[in-house]
């Protein structure tokens, strides 16, 4: 069975965007976008208080692409990389900071 995470699909372009509106860095090189889409990430993460929760991480949608995610729970086969579901109110305040209404849903990791 293959290995799967429990989140929220994260727009890479959207990321940047809000990175650059937050100043959290520029979009100058491929390696500075890398890093503003990563700073864009942390700080949505601060903001629902759900730092300690999200991991960052690549899942692979039904249609077979590959997307960033929000990472809230994660099954293997490895236990040292599972890790269960956060508190309702943490999904509630991620869903907020996403504008979000959708729940999580699993995807391949």
């Amino acid at each position: 069975d293959r290995n799967k995470v429990w989140g929220y699909l994260i727009n890479d372009a959207a990321l940047l965007q809000y990175g650059l509106q937050e100043n959290l860095g520029t979009a100058d090189t491929p390696t500075t976008q890398e890093n503003t889409i990563y700073r864009a990430g942390i700080d949505l993460s601060h903001s629902a208080r759900a730092s300690g929760h999200v991991k960052f991480t690549s899942a692979t949608t039904a249609r077979g692409s590959s997307e960033t995610c929000f990472a809230l729970a994660r099954v293997t086969d490895d236990p040292q990389e599972c890790f269960g579901k956060p508190p309702r109110e943490l999904i509630d305040r991620l869903k907020e900071v996403l504008k979000t209404d959708k729940e999580p849903r699993w995807y391949y990791w």
